[in-house]
C-alpha cells in the first residue's frame, strides 16, 4: 500500500509539473490523506470475477498461483489508475479553491473568518480566550483539517459524509459544512467552556483535536445540522447544501461588515 501511494503521489506531482500553469494545483502534504483514501477505496472495490472462475477451474496449483498473482496485479494497476484520476479531479475541480495557488490562501482565510464569527456567536468566552492567546485558525487547524477533509481528524463514519458532500457538491458547499463542523467541535457540549480555560494555543489545539476524534456522528455537534447520505436520520445532502449555503452567505456578510 505504501509503495502504491508513493507511486500515485509521484505520478501526480510529475503530471502537474508538466502542466506548467501557475493555476494548476501542485503537490501539497494534505494530498497524502486524500490519495490514501481514494487508493484504499478502489483497491477494496476491485474484484475480477472472471479471473476467480479461471483460478477455480485450474488443476495445477502452480498455475493457480500464477493466475491469482496476475489477477491481483491487474486489479492493483486498475485501482491505482482510478485513484490517480479521482485524486486529480478532486483537487483540480471539486476542491480547486483549496489547492489552487491562486485561491488557496484567500479561501482558507475566508473560511477562518466565518469560523471565528460562528465561535464568537456561540461561545463568546471561548472566542475571547482564543483571541487573548492569539490563536490563529489557519496555521494551527484549518489548513490541516480542510485540505484533508477531516480524514485523520474525525472518526471515519463522520469523515465519509464530508467526502460525499465534497464529491457531489463541490467546494462551495464543502466550505459551509467544514466551517459548521469545526464550529460545532469547538462549541458543542463542554468544549466551549474548556476552551475558555485554555492557557496556551497548544492546549487549545489538543482540546479541539481530542473533541473531534471523540465524535460518534455529526449530529453530536450541538446546533449543527446532521448529515446523512441515506434515507435514515438527518438531512439529505441536498438539504444540508441548501441550509449551509444560506448560512455561509449570511455569516460571510456579517464578517464582511465588521
Amino acid at each position: 500500500m505504501a509503495t502504491a501511494l508513493h507511486r500515485l503521489l509521484v505520478l501526480y506531482a510529475g503530471d502537474q509539473k508538466s502542466e506548467g500553469s501557475p493555476s494548476v494545483p501542485g503537490y501539497d502534504t494534505g494530498m497524502t490523506q486524500l490519495a490514501a483514501f481514494v487508493l484504499l477505496a478502489f483497491k477494496e472495490s476491485k474484484n475480477d470475477n472472471k479471473s476467480d472462475e479461471q483460478i477455480r477451474d485450474s488443476e495445477k496449483e502452480e498455475e493457480k498461483e500464477k493466475m491469482r498473482q496476475a489477477a491481483t496485479d491487474d486489479s492493483d494497476a486498475e485501482a491505482e489508475e482510478d485513484a490517480f484520476w479521482t485524486l486529480a479531479a478532486t483537487v483540480m475541480y471539486r476542491l480547486a479553491p483549496y489547492y489552487s495557488p491562486n485561491t488557496a490562501a484567500a479561501q482558507l482565510d475566508a473560511d477562518s473568518a466565518h469560523l471565528s464569527a460562528l465561535v464568537a456567536a456561540r461561545a463568546p468566552a471561548a472566542a475571547s480566550q482564543l483571541t487573548a492567546l492569539e490563536f490563529e485558525w489557519v496555521p494551527l487547524l484549518v489548513q490541516e483539517w480542510w485540505r484533508a477533509l477531516f480524514f485523520d481528524a474525525l472518526p471515519p463514519y463522520c469523515a465519509l459524509h464530508l467526502w460525499d458532500l465534497a464529491l457531489f457538491h463541490g467546494a462551495r458547499s464543502t466550505s459551509a459544512v467544514l466551517v459548521w463542523v469545526a464550529a460545532g467541535i469547538a462549541c458543542s457540549g463542554s468544549n466551549g467552556d474548556a476552551l475558555a480555560r485554555a492557557t496556551s494555543c497548544q492546549e487549545a489545539v489538543f482540546m479541539l483535536r481530542t473533541a473531534a476524534l471523540e465524535l460518534k456522528q455529526l449530529s453530536d455537534l450541538e446546533g449543527s445540522p446532521s448529515v446523512s447520505s441515506s434515507g435514515g436520520g438527518g438531512c439529505s445532502l441536498a438539504e444540508v447544501t441548501k441550509r449551509l449555503g444560506s448560512v455561509n452567505s449570511t455569516e460571510g456578510s456579517e464578517v464582511s461588515s465588521r
